[in-house]
Parts: C-alpha cells; sequence; structure tokens
C-alpha cells in the first residue's frame, strides 16, 4: 500500500545528517513506498520562517507528490498571518505547521492562542509538534478551543503517546501521528486501540530520520486491513483534502 506521510521536512537541519534536494526526497520516498509527504521548512522552523517559506514552495513546485506546510511562529503574530496569506492559497499547500519547543512558547500561551485563532479561521489542518505531558495537555486545551480547528500532533505526544491517544478518542478535531527518534514496539497499535483507527495517520519525520525505521513501527502493529488503509492513507487524503489525486 503506498502512503501518504503527513510528517516530513525539507532543507538543512542543524544535525549530521544529509541534505537532500527535491528530486532526493522523491528518491527517498520511492524507496519507503510513500506516494506523497507533506513537508516543512527546516529552515523556517528553526531559523527564517520567511526564507525557509519560500525555498519550499520553491521546492514543491511542479512536484505534486510533495505538499507543504506553512510554518508560522508565534513571537511574530502579523509576520505569520502575512505567510499564511501569502501560501495557503498557493498549489501545493495544505496545511499549517508550529513548532512550539523551537518557539520557546507553549501552545497554550497567548502568543500561540492569538496565532491559532488566525490559522483556525483560515480553515486549514494544523500539525503541532507535541512532546511530553504538559505539551499534550496543553494542546488539546487549545483543541477543545478551537473545535474548528483540524490538529494533528506531531509524534502522538512522544512519551506521553497513551495520553494523547486516550484524549483523541474524544476530541473530534485532533489526530495523531507517531514518528519518533526511537522504535516502542507496540505503541502504533495501542495507540489505535485507544483513539481509533479513523484518528491516526502515517508520519515519518523524513529526512531528519528514515522512513524506514518509522515504517517498521507501523508494520509491527498488525493492524487489520481496515485500519491500514485508515491509518496510511484514507485518514490524511480526507483531512488534507487530497482525494481523487
Amino acid at each position: 500500500m503506498r502512503l501518504i506521510d503527513v510528517h516530513g521536512h525539507y532543507g538543512k537541519w542543524p544535525f549530521p545528517i544529509r541534505e537532500r534536494d527535491a528530486d532526493g526526497l522523491l528518491r527517498l520516498m520511492d524507496e519507503a513506498g510513500i506516494e506523497v509527504c507533506l513537508l516543512s521548512s527546516a529552515l523556517a522552523i528553526v531559523y527564517d520562517m520567511r526564507e525557509g517559506n519560500r525555498r519550499l514552495a520553491e521546492a514543491i513546485a511542479g512536484r505534486a507528490r510533495l505538499r507543504g506546510y506553512v510554518t508560522v511562529n508565534a513571537n511574530y503574530l502579523g509576520e505569520s498571518c502575512e505567510e499564511l496569506d501569502r501560501y495557503l492559497d498557493m498549489e501545493g499547500f495544505v496545511g499549517v505547521k508550529i513548532h512550539p519547543s523551537y518557539q520557546g512558547r507553549s501552545a497554550a500561551s497567548a502568543e500561540n492562542l492569538g496565532l491559532m485563532e488566525q490559522v483556525a479561521k483560515r480553515g486549514r489542518p494544523l500539525l503541532i509538534h507535541t512532546m511530553g505531558e504538559g505539551a499534550v495537555r496543553e494542546t488539546f486545551e487549545v483543541a477543545r478551543r478551537f473545535p474548528e480547528l483540524s490538529m494533528v500532533l506531531g509524534h502522538g505526544g512522544g512519551d506521553a503517546w497513551e495520553l494523547a491517544a486516550r484524549e483523541a478518542s474524544g476530541v473530534g478535531n485532533v489526530y495523531l501521528e507517531f514518528c519518533a527518534s526511537h522504535c516502542e514496539y507496540g505503541k502504533v497499535a495501542e495507540g489505535v486501540r485507544l483513539a481509533g483507527a479513523e484518528k491516526v495517520m502515517f508520519g515519518s519525520d523524513l529526512d531528519l530520520i528514515s522512513p524506514h525505521f518509522v515504517k517498521g513501527m507501523y508494520e509491527a502493529a498488525g493492524l487489520s486491513a481496515e485500519a491500514r488503509a485508515l491509518v496510511y492513507r484514507a485518514n490524511a487524503m480526507r483531512l488534507f483534502n487530497l482525494s481523487g489525486e
């Protein structure tokens, strides 16, 4: 089954890993059986929001298998709104990315609440980096405050994934993906059981992490054919309006 990957990256990271251009990412996706990957800019996350989004727009232009998240930063509300307006109507961009820990602003901070209000008005899904119990609880607080905003918990809450999965089962606008720098046997299977298969998607964290590494964790879950279809493709296609492609 060809996968839809909802958590990927484009650009150079401040780590000793290979930097791939857009064609290099496509080759990596082919190796891992990934049909479409949703990317955020590494540069936009860690250093320069505007330049990172601009480079990502250039990279995905004309490449239907590569889609983009507009990365925004709660420390720069006005500039973030400009970025949302610049890119969300552009072909290829399907959502928004927020990384609270790199911003130094928690998900439920006044700054991020103001930013998420603006994201919610624009009607696109939000991928939010979520690691640890405190981050999970704050993210769900925000999700309940903005029920019209579909939110994907990047990394599924990290070591608080069980809490995130239980909470997601009762909060209609929250979804999970479980990419991580370490594999935890049984996490995907139990996460699907707790949250429901309709709430879980595949995310690899490529190319920061090898997609083969994370795919193996998903494959080891032993999901039913029906659950696999939802987790690997159907949920992402519906949420990000990728149907028919």
